[in-house]
């Protein structure tokens, strides 16, 4: 055999071990890819699932933080449920045409403004000092006040609960009721005269008594009548 043959038959062989040894690594190669292409998608599945997990542990997180909410939404709606009954939101521009149409206060109003416009005077015992109640302020003091916060059918809005927010019995819950309330409460007893005619003309006082067997709480200040609720909790407000 000539020296070229050999050369030849020794590239030959080389070549085709080369090839071998390139494919085997190459199929090994893509094999190992294929893994790692699987281990990757492993990978994207557990963490989409660690995502899904997540946004489920987020929502039941904020679930369970509007849950004590749900109250005051409903009452931003304008309806409060409680003891059984649905009550209606009356607006305020109602709830003051209301008082203004009952004791005529239109004419006597300066540019629709009635706050401190009298609705009622009460002569405290046989002194010459009387208490008022006046038109006064949905959210702060007088008649609208007492029948916007304390009873259901006049009632404006409630974001809180509690003592201060009892409604007054639905009988009652009326301007001429709430008028008789006061008289009652405020001549309970001699001592509630005084106590207003101590501390109710210059200043803030409180005085409890009784009209038709309930209790009722009435704030005073500076002579004018803030607020009137029943004293015990009623069972229309929540706790």
């Amino acid at each position: 055999m000539s020296f070229i043959k050999k050369i030849n038959i020794i590239v030959l062989t080389l070549s085709l071990t080369t090839v071998a040894i390139f494919s085997s690594t190459a199929a090994a190669y893509a094999e190992e890819q294929v893994e790692v292409s699987k281990l990757a998608k492993k990978s994207q599945q557990v963490k989409l699932t660690e995502e899904v997990v997540t946004e489920e542990e987020k929502i039941q997180e904020v679930e369970a933080r509007i849950g004590p909410l749900i109250r005051y939404i409903i009452t931003a709606a304008g309806v409060l449920i409680a003891g059984g009954k649905n009550y209606e939101k009356m607006s305020e521009v109602k709830l003051k045409t209301i008082v203004k149409n009952e004791y005529d206060l239109d004419e006597n109003c300066w540019y629709g403004v009635c706050e401190d416009e009298e609705i009622r005077s009460y002569r405290l015992g046989s002194s010459n000092n009387y208490m008022y109640l006046t038109f006064g302020d949905p959210d702060k003091f007088g008649l609208t006040h007492i029948l916007g916060k304390h009873t259901s059918e006049y009632w404006t809005g409630i974001f809180s609960w509690g003592k201060k927010h009892s409604f007054i019995p639905e009988e009652r819950a009326n301007p001429e009721e709430i008028e008789k309330i006061i008289k009652d409460v405020s001549h309970y007893n001699r001592g509630n005269i005084n106590d207003i005619f101590k501390y109710g003309l210059d200043g803030k006082h409180t005085v409890t008594g009784y009209s038709d067997d309930v209790m009722y709480t009435l704030v005073v200040r500076d002579g004018n009548v803030t607020t009137l609720y029943p004293t015990d909790i009623n069972r229309a407000t929540y706790d």
